[in-house]
């Protein structure tokens, strides 16, 4: 995503990394404006909680585990924060729609 803004910035294009508080030094040293959104969530909490690591069924049961206990608990929240802080008229995630995973039911 950094990477992707960069890009547009340099086209003449205002851009603004929202994301969890726990990437604004790696967004802030890039010289891109942050915004938080959300809980922080970063490394040091995904080492604190290994079953989001959990590789079985080909990382998917790590995935299932993020979504269920970070993601859909503080989806409302994330949408909350993004709309107050955001004036763009476009918006870019890197998180894919859970039925485009092909995930197996719990």
């Amino acid at each position: 995503m950094i990477g992707l803004a960069k890009a547009t910035a340099t086209r003449g294009h205002a851009v603004q990394i929202a994301t969890t508080g726990a990437y604004a030094s790696l967004v802030e040293d890039e010289g891109l404006p942050f915004a938080p959104a959300g809980p922080r969530f970063g490394p040091e909490e995904f080492a604190a909680d290994p079953a989001i690591l959990d590789g079985r069924l080909g990382g998917y049961a790590g995935f299932l585990h993020l979504f269920r206990t970070v993601v859909f608990p503080n989806l409302i929240s994330w949408v909350e924060d993004f709309a107050a802080r955001s004036r763009a008229r476009t918006c870019w995630s890197h998180i894919r729609p859970c039925w485009q995973a092909r995930l197996p039911p719990s």
